[in-house]
């Protein structure tokens, strides 16, 4: 098997053992310093750790307290990012913004524990009607603007943080883009508030 592939599967399989406890094993000739590597790169530590938890799979001393370390880290940045994300999304409420979060930011409900999923941007659609206005929100809020784009502009906080502020929901050109715009008829409006919008769970 290639080696990339084996890497990749043996990912995959805590993962999902992690999520649906399917059984997993780690295959004799897998380095365990390069497979916490690969995984870091995909932002899958923190599943994958507890797949090898549940699966009772020893590592020694020196990899335990790399792994506790990159969990404890990803806590601690995810904690920063939803403190920065509710102060955007606030702002946007009281300017009127209508705004959704995008991609696998809202989808933390459905892991074993939210804690398990890590990312490391957050996307928000406001639309082009809102992306002048969203950029003095940024500013004011003291994000630094990386890149001013056609489609999303790109902010930092903190040196660390990151955030992308979209006007396209999809793309025409793709064949998603009519299931896209079903999407947008259905978000829904959070309780107590007015333009700050979700996705269903089926969605």
């Amino acid at each position: 098997m290639n080696v990339a592939m084996l890497y990749a599967g043996t990912v995959c399989a805590l993962v999902r053992s992690a999520i649906d406890k399917t059984p997993a094993e780690l295959p004799e000739e897998i380095e365990i310093e390069r497979l916490v590597d690969y995984a870091k790169r995909h932002a899958l530590v923190s599943l994958m750790a507890q797949g090898m938890l549940d699966n009772k799979i020893q590592v020694s001393p020196g990899i335990a307290k790399r792994l506790l370390s990159l969990i404890q880290t990803n806590r601690v940045f995810k904690k920063l990012r939803n403190s920065h994300k509710e102060a955007v999304r606030n702002a946007f409420e009281d300017a009127g913004i209508k705004n959704v979060i995008l991609k696998g930011e809202d989808i933390d409900k459905f892991y074993p524990e939210p804690d398990l999923r890590e990312s490391c941007d957050c996307d928000i659609y406001v639309g082009t009607e809102y992306m002048k206005q969203s950029r003095e929100i940024m500013k004011n809020l003291g994000f630094e603007m990386l890149e001013e784009g056609l489609e999303h502009d790109e902010y930092e906080i903190d040196g660390l943080v990151v955030f992308e502020i979209h006007n396209k929901f999809a793309h025409e050109e793709f064949d998603e883009a009519k299931e896209c715009k079903k999407i947008l008829k259905r978000l829904r409006i959070k309780e107590g508030k007015k333009h700050t919008l979700y996705m269903t769970d089926e969605d």
